[in-house]
């Protein structure tokens, strides 16, 4: 059977869900092979000249996620070889306990276009919206389309067609000598099903039971410096969302800067985001900048300025290796607490992390604001 677990961003972001199902990343499971759970399929790569099946090369895995109200598609990367390209297909087979006759047939399977490399140079990701599966507008209430994708309510979800495949080539050789790798059919199949179960939105910790409301609170005296809510450092076209890491306490809202410290030498900037949900800048508010700058030894200093009415509670920077262990501020690499209302803070001397020969570091920064 299909196994309930609990945790979902969504879910410990707005209480408003308390109650509604969700699609469980925890409960994925492939049909075809007597409903083994299973959240990473292999994808394998073998000689194109032998078409012996048993000549396999390399082989990886398509790990499956799901983040706010989009399935994330992470493909690992093959030892020895880099990837030129990706391609996911997917069709929704139906209900599975609607009438059998309204299943479809793992034939004209839809490509996704904007599979990209991941920030961190290892793998490629793959986005499926929920909307684009349900075909509904993008600005469909998530409690909708979350409906919408658990059509039973909390127990069996849909079941679709999947199928991965890839072209790399070998790390030492030319980028034109390609191998082309695809979902393995002696395991999963080519196309394969893939099934999840649904499971109800419970959030005790900080909302009410479904049905409640939580009582008003009386307003702060006239000019008390009250807590706002949490902000992150943005950077349009760089930033990657924090919950696309597996690290403890990273299914959140929220970003890091992949940078290098050739990069941070140059320095970087961009804004302080705050009140941004499931990542959504336009849901957001503008409330500072940040600047990040190293100097030639390697030592960064990170600056925050603030727009007025907005001041500093807390902050908190993070400067560590990929991939994120732990996204909790209070673990960061550099942490204070208690600021009283500056509207200017500048965190220096943080070192940047030794991570290998031209990799990148994630940079968080973080405010309680």
């Amino acid at each position: 059977s299909l196994a309930k677990r609990t945790g979902y961003d969504l879910c410990e972001a707005d209480c408003t869900l308390n109650g509604v199902p969700y699609p469980d990343k925890h409960t994925l499971q492939l049909p075809q092979e007597g409903y083994r759970s299973e959240q990473c399929p292999t994808i394998v790569l073998r000689d194109r000249n032998n078409p012996d099946p048993s000549n396999i090369l390399a082989t990886s895995k398509v790990c499956l996620d799901i983040v706010g109200t989009n399935f994330w598609f992470n493909f690992t990367s093959f030892p020895g070889y880099t990837y030129k390209s990706v391609a996911t297909s997917y069709r929704v087979k139906g209900n599975p306990l609607a009438d059998p006759s309204t299943w479809t047939s793992p034939q004209l399977l839809r490509g996704l276009p904007g599979c990209t490399p991941n920030p961190s140079g290892e793998g490629f990701a793959c986005k499926l919206p929920f909307d684009q599966v349900l075909g509904v507008s993008p600005d469909t209430a998530a409690k909708d389309q979350l409906m919408g994708m658990c059509p039973n309510g909390d127990r069996e979800g849909l079941v679709f067609w999947f199928r991965f495949q890839a072209r790399v080539y070998p790390t030492d050789d030319h980028p034109d000598n390609v191998y082309y790798a695809d979902t393995d059919p002696h395991g999963t199949y080519s196309p394969f099903e893939m099934q999840y179960r649904c499971t109800t939105c419970v959030n005790e910790s900080t909302c009410p039971p479904p049905g409640e409301e939580e009582p008003p609170t009386d307003p702060p005296p006239t000019g008390a410096i009250c807590e706002a809510g949490t902000a992150f450092g943005y950077l349009p076209g760089w930033s990657v969302p924090l919950n696309t890491q597996s690290g403890q306490g990273c299914k959140r809202w929220g970003w890091y800067q992949p940078v290098t410290r050739g990069e941070l030498q140059a320095g970087l900037s961009g804004p302080l985001i705050m009140g941004a949900g499931q990542n959504d800048v336009s849901k957001g508010k503008n409330v500072g900048t940040w600047t990040a700058e190293a100097n030639s030894a390697g030592s960064v200093t990170v600056k925050y300025d603030m727009t007025p009415p907005y001041v500093l509670e807390d902050v908190h920077v993070d400067l560590g290796c990929l991939p994120i262990d732990k996204c909790a501020p209070g673990s960061y690499t550099y942490s204070e607490d208690g600021l009283g209302g500056d509207d200017k803070h500048t965190a220096a001397g943080i070192p940047f992390p030794s991570c290998g020969h031209g990799a990148r570091a994630a940079l968080i920064m973080h405010a309680a604001v």
